[in-house]
């Protein structure tokens, strides 16, 4: 039999477990909207000083996917730089 402290954190418990599983519900949907958009997940290691510009690029390529991401600019030099032309050793 339970006492009226295990019937409460049993009920909390139960309220949790539903809470998640709203939360993956939703989520799960969100997903498969994006997923029919034509949009994927891509998750990237970048430095702090470029989060803004990042997350402001891929704002721009959700709203207007037909655009291109454009020329790098070098913060040493000041110069554009082609992202083509770019040397990345991968890991």
């Amino acid at each position: 039999m339970l006492t009226p402290s295990l019937a409460a954190k049993a009920a909390a418990a139960g309220a949790v477990t539903r809470h998640r599983q709203e939360n993956a519900r939703r989520q799960r949907r969100k997903r498969e909207r994006l997923e029919a958009a034509g949009l994927v997940q891509c998750n990237v290691w970048i430095p702090a000083a470029a989060v803004a510009e990042l997350r402001l690029l891929a704002e721009i390529l959700r709203a207007y996917p037909h655009l291109l991401p454009g020329p790098l600019r070098d913060p040493v030099s000041g110069k554009l730089v082609s992202a083509h032309k770019v040397r990345v050793d991968r890991c």
